[in-house]
C-alpha cells in the first residue's frame, strides 16, 4: 500500500526495520528517521516518491510500465539499487542525492531529468549493467570528506559506463573511470 507521513515522526532507526511498499511514499510534513534500514519499492504499477529521505533504497517495480516517479528531491544516504522498473526523473526534474553506491541492473532504466549529486563522506561506485548505457543527465560530484581517497566516484568498468549531459566535479573530488 501507500505510506503517507503528514505530520509526526516515523523512526525506524532503533530496530532498523526494512520497509516494502507496493504503492506511493509521500512525506508531506512529518519526519522519517531511516537508521540503517532498506526501503524497497516493489509495486506492479507506477509509484511516486515525494520528499524521499532513505538510507538504502531498492527500486524493484515489475509493472508495465514500472515507473517510479520522483516528484521532489530524493536523498539516499546508503546504497541505491534499481533492480527492475524505470526511475523517472524527467517528469519533475528533482535533485537526487546519493552518498553510497549506485547500481542499475539489467532490465531497468533511468529517464533523465533534474540533477544527480554524488555526496556523502565516503567513496562510491556507480554500476550500469543495462543493455545500453543510461543517460543520467546532469551530474555533480561533491563529496565532503577531508580525505581525497573518500572524495571519489568510481564508474565500474564491468558495467556500461556513465553517460551525462553536464559533469561538475567540486574541490578535492575525483571521478575514476
Amino acid at each position: 500500500g501507500n505510506l503517507t507521513l503528514a505530520a509526526g515522526t516515523l523512526d525506524v532507526s532503533g530496530a532498523n526495520y526494512d520497509i516494502s511498499l507496493s504503492g506511493n511514499c509521500s512525506n508531506m510534513g512529518g519526519t522519517f528517521t531511516p537508521g540503517s534500514d532498506t526501503v524497497t519499492f516493489n509495486g506492479a504499477s507506477s509509484q511516486t516518491i515525494t520528499n524521499g529521505n532513505f538510507n538504502n533504497l531498492i527500486l524493484n517495480n515489475t509493472g508495465n510500465p514500472g515507473n517510479i516517479i520522483v516528484s521532489s528531491d530524493l536523498d539516499v544516504n546508503g546504497t541505491f539499487t534499481i533492480t527492475d522498473g524505470t526511475l523517472d526523473l524527467s517528469t519533475f526534474g528533482p535533485y537526487v542525492y546519493t552518498a553510497g553506491n549506485v547500481s542499475i541492473a539489467s532490465g531497468s532504466s533511468v529517464t533523465k531529468g533534474g540533477t544527480w549529486i554524488f555526496d556523502g563522506i565516503t567513496a562510491a561506485t556507480y554500476t550500469d549493467s543495462t543493455s545500453s548505457v543510461q543517460d543520467i543527465g546532469v551530474i555533480e560530484i561533491n563529496k565532503s570528506s577531508g580525505l581525497g581517497s573518500d572524495n571519489k566516484l568510481t564508474v565500474n568498468s564491468s558495467g556500461n559506463g556513465m553517460k551525462v549531459e553536464t559533469l561538475t566535479i567540486y574541490g578535492n573530488n575525483t571521478l575514476d573511470i
